[in-house]
């Protein structure tokens, strides 16, 4: 029987994970593509994703039509094919997608460490001015870097260095982490914030240690593989 799920929020679908939870979607062809969460799925016969959104408005899903997906799962990414079953508007808004046609992986490894999702409180200063200090926070994570979201509007161009600052728990212990990192890419301002994509420098032995832990042990909780892995 299918089981009754809470739907996505926007900022959900949009955080990048590599659970096999968020995927991308595109109709063949076109370059396009949309950020969605996988919501579950219905026996081995569909499985059904939040609508596609481009600038806070459903985009137009057609049912038979077939899309193209990707998701990274683990260090690696899949692409598969589905067609459109059933597209509900109401009480949540909601794709049902056929099985996956033709599953295959893409490439393996695709990156050099497992990143999570993670929603963790952090602050951050620029190496050039550390009197002010920005509230922030993870939205995931690895022993690589991190997606990191300023609760401000700023302007940090490519390659600033930053220090980044935050505590995680680990076996009801806390541990400050104060990471030195440097902006490697940057992504539109969404109203007042402002999302960066950072990269790790140098990390000590004690941070990497505790923080290959904290990443390990949140994924321990993720381990069921998505149902596209599945052959």
């Amino acid at each position: 029987a299918p089981t009754t799920f809470k739907a996505p929020t926007r900022a959900e679908v949009d955080d990048p994970t590599e659970t096999g939870n968020a995927l991308k979607m595109n109709l063949p062809g076109q370059a396009e593509a949309f950020p969605v969460r996988l919501v579950g799925a219905l026996g081995k016969d569909a499985f059904v994703i939040s609508h596609p959104v481009r600038d806070d408005q459903f985009v137009f899903v057609k049912e038979g039509d077939t899309w193209e997906f990707r998701s990274f799962y683990g260090l690696s990414v899949y692409r598969f094919k589905s067609q459109v079953q059933k597209v509900l508007l109401g009480p949540h808004a909601l794709v049902v997608m056929g099985w996956p046609q033709h599953s295959h992986l893409e490439a393996k490894p695709v990156r050099a460490t497992r990143r999570v999702n993670c929603e963790l409180p952090s602050t951050a200063h620029v190496l050039d001015d550390p009197s002010r200090v920005y509230n922030a926070v993870i939205r995931n994570l690895s022993t690589g870097g991190a997606e990191y979201e300023v609760l401000a509007k700023v302007d940090w161009p490519v390659g600033t260095q930053l220090s980044v600052a935050c505590q995680v728990v680990l076996a009801h212990r806390k541990y400050l982490l104060e990471l030195p990192a440097k902006v490697v890419t940057t992504q539109p301002h969404e109203g007042q914030h402002s999302r960066f994509g950072l990269a790790f420098v140098a990390l000590d032995d004690r941070d990497f240690v505790v923080l290959h832990a904290f990443v390990s042990e949140l994924l321990m909780h993720r381990l069921e593989p998505p149902l596209y892995v599945l052959r």
